[in-house]
C-alpha cells in the first residue's frame, strides 16, 4: 500500500501537520499520479484530506486554496489560516524521515479508500 504513495512536503506546526502526498492508482494501460494534501491535527486521531480549488505559484511563494482553509508556502515553511474559524498555523518544513510512522499508515488507509 505505501509504494502507492510518495510524501512530497512535511509541514509541521504545534497544532497541526500537513502533508503533500503524489499518490500512485494503477490502470489497465496507465498509471495515474495524483497530487493530495492531507491535514493532520494533533488533537485528532484520523487525518483528513484537503479540497484543493486554486494554486498559484510565484518564484517564492506558493499559495493554495483549498475548501477548509488557506495555505502560503515559502521555502522554509509557511501558514495555514483555516477558512471557518479563522484560525492561523505557523508552519514549518520538516525533514520527511521524521513523519511517524503511525501517521504514515492512517494516511495509506486514507488513500486506499479514495481510490
Amino acid at each position: 500500500m505505501f509504494n502507492r504513495f510518495k510524501v512530497c512536503r512535511f509541514l509541521l506546526g504545534p497544532e497541526i501537520q500537513i502533508l503533500e502526498i503524489i499518490f500512485r492508482i494503477p490502470g489497465g494501460e496507465q498509471t495515474v499520479h495524483l497530487t493530495r494534501w492531507i491535514l493532520m491535527r494533533k488533537t485528532q486521531e484520523e487525518p483528513k484530506l484537503l479540497d484543493l480549488r486554486f494554486r498559484d505559484s510565484l518564484a517564492e511563494v506558493e499559495e493554495l486554496y483549498f475548501e477548509e482553509g488557506y495555505l502560503k508556502l515559502n521555502g522554509s515553511g509557511g501558514a495555514f489560516i483555516e477558512k471557518f474559524n479563522s484560525a492561523q498555523h505557523h508552519l514549518q518544513l520538516g525533514e520527511i524521515k521524521c513523519i511517524n510512522p503511525e501517521l504514515l499508515h492512517k494516511v495509506g488507509y486514507l488513500l486506499e479508500e479514495e481510490a
